[in-house]
């Protein structure tokens, strides 16, 4: 970074939107996403003070929404790496600041002509190649129909945390969200309570790293390197096409398409009945009831039961290691 770029990221950071943002964040982001993010942010805003983008967020959110995704379309041309990472730094900071305007443009993977199909067993397959808490974390996803954005609004919302809890009793827990369309007023999800993991989940704690809620670019790094594991990996299979398992598998289970495509956050129409009986509770966990049934085989009880023999034999496979290395260190002495 030349003199002139870090004394205007250090002017930049000198905003008081941007100081209290950059602190208050620090038990959320890890360091070197944050500096990332501060990086983004002065790009995107250039001239603007931080001030004046959070007075217009807050006056007209809707207008200032589709400023961004269209300057993020912009930014993709050149970047999508960047556009990935000014998305998710804007968001961060609004959501900060408490305003309440959705950034949910989507940014689309490049040269995919087709989207990678992802069939629900393959799913299991790669979620069982990875460690806690991603494993549950995916798990929830697949069962849920949920994507990266409710997952970080989750994360870090008290209220749903608090939601979650007081349901455990229950055979399903029901998760109140945002709607992620105009034309939606009300969005919730019905999930199996045994699937639903404690929220909010963290990375490892590593030395001087860790300990932050997991975002998307973490849920991303992780199912590719278990999708590489099994050589399932292709450009566009990320852990966005667990909606796509959901999806399947709710239509192989006969779910009534209207809650299926509510539960993923879809828009409404007369076709689907989204103002009328989705929005009965009895009615929708009927429906959802026959996707559960219908992968009694496939639960989380039997995925961790066999993850479970899966370590057990790791770990016997690890003493058979270190009692061969023994023996034939022990042999080296002697010879």
């Amino acid at each position: 970074m030349t003199e002139t770029n870090a004394q205007s990221l250090k002017r930049f950071l000198d905003e008081p939107e941007i100081k209290l943002w950059y602190s208050g964040v620090a038990t959320e982001l890890k360091d070197s996403t944050r500096q990332q993010y501060l990086v983004f942010l002065l790009r995107y805003f250039g001239q603007e003070s931080p001030g004046s983008f959070l007075k217009r967020a807050q006056e007209n959110p809707k207008p200032v929404a589709i400023e961004v995704k269209s300057r993020l379309g912009e930014i993709y041309k050149k970047s999508m790496h960047a556009a990935h990472c000014t998305k998710y730094a804007l968001r961060s900071f609004l959501q900060f600041h408490e305003v309440d305007m959705h950034v949910n443009g989507k940014i689309k993977v490049r040269l995919v002509r087709k989207k990678p199909e992802l069939k629900w067993d393959k799913a299991e397959k790669i979620i069982q190649e990875t460690d806690e808490p991603y494993r549950s974390l995916f798990t929830f996803m697949l069962w849920s129909g949920l994507g990266e954005d409710e997952i970080m609004e989750i994360q870090r919302s008290a209220e749903i945390h608090r939601s979650i809890e007081d349901q455990r009793g229950n055979g399903y827990i029901k998760i109140n969200l945002r709607p992620r369309k105009s034309n939606l007023d009300e969005f919730y999800t019905l999930v199996p309570t045994e699937v639903v993991p404690k929220f909010p989940l963290n990375t490892h704690t590593y030395k001087d790293r860790g300990a932050a809620l997991i975002d998307p670019h973490d849920m991303t790094t992780v199912w590719r390197r278990a999708a590489k594991k099994i050589n399932v990996w292709q450009l566009g299979l990320g852990p966005h096409q667990l909606r796509s398992a959901f999806r399947s598998q709710c239509g192989k289970a006969d779910v009534a398409v209207g809650v299926s495509e509510f539960f993923m956050g879809h828009g409404a129409s007369d076709k689907y009945g989204y103002g009328r009986e989705v929005l009965d509770e009895e009615h929708a966990a009927k429906e959802i009831t026959k996707l559960w049934e219908y992968n009694k085989g496939g639960s989380r009880e039997a995925l961790l039961e066999s993850t479970t023999r899966i370590r057990e034999l790791e770990s016997q496979l690890k003493e058979l290691r270190q009692e061969f290395d023994r023996s034939k260190a022990k042999r080296e002495r002697y010879e």
